[in-house]
């Protein structure tokens, strides 16, 4: 969202899918370390995305 490929009704819906995704990392790191664990780093990643088609490519090969 912050490189602006999205506006309006799209950027709104992508960012109500961000917010969710992070509540659920935060409920299993939560769980993972009331269990005694350590919930592990996020991985660092690089994609290639110059256009709203590329990313909506690469998160219809990752989200599902």
């Amino acid at each position: 969202l912050d490189a602006g490929l999205f506006k309006g009704d799209q950027a709104e819906l992508l960012k109500g899918f961000g917010e969710s995704d992070q509540q659920h990392v935060d409920a299993l790191k939560a769980t993972i370390e009331k269990l005694g664990g350590t919930a592990v780093t996020a991985p660092k990643t690089k994609f290639d995305l110059k256009d709203a088609k590329s990313v909506a490519e690469l998160a219809a090969t990752v989200r599902w």
